[in-house]
């Protein structure tokens, strides 16, 4: 009878570790099959430089100080040459953008609020975008007319519908890519 016992014992154990490990699997693709549902919802927000504009001087097409703009009391008007596109599947939620000037120190100035983008949705094609520019002490009227020779990053920032964050950096250095989309907040 102990032979028997010791016999039903192992077979319980196997059988133990047999399901341990199914349910192992099983969550694991159910993860992977969650994450794959994620990345079909994605969002991949980008500017869009115009046809006309030369890719290998991104910085005379991006950041124009409009001669129109007047610089009031505390703000001044940036204004952006390319569109904004979703090129994702997924619409772009919480979508603020912000420019960070490398030759001040990497000073990031405050962000802005857009609308959400839907997905292939193009904003600002036949207009440009315009961004207030907060003026302090930090950043002062002479910093503001100086941007356009500046090198700098215009970073879009952003979510898709289950929360996840992204963020794209677009780059005036001619040295480095014109953008790179990454995962999570801009740090």
């Amino acid at each position: 009878m102990e032979f028997w016992d010791a016999l039903t014992g192992l077979g319980t154990l196997a059988l133990a570790i047999a399901t341990f490990i199914v349910i192992k699997q099983t969550v694991a693709v159910r993860k992977d099959d969650e994450r794959h549902h994620q990345e079909q919802f994605r969002p991949v927000c980008v500017l869009v430089r115009p046809s006309f504009s030369d890719p290998r001087s991104p910085g005379n097409q991006i950041i124009i100080n409009n001669p129109n703009s007047k610089i009031n009391h505390d703000k001044g008007l940036l204004h952006l040459t390319p569109s904004l596109r979703n090129i994702g599947s997924g619409p772009a939620l919480n979508l603020r953008i912000s420019v960070r000037l490398l030759d001040m120190d990497g000073l990031r100035l405050k962000q802005y609020e857009l609308p959400p983008l839907a997905p292939k949705e193009t904003m600002y094609q036949d207009t440009r975008l315009a961004i207030p520019i907060e003026l302090s002490e930090k950043f002062n009227p002479t910093d503001f007319a100086s941007m356009e020779g500046q090198r700098w990053e215009i970073i879009l920032e952003y979510e898709d519908v289950f929360g996840n964050s992204f963020h794209s950096i677009h780059r005036k250095p001619p040295a480095e890519p014109w953008v790179s989309v990454h995962t999570g907040r801009y740090t």
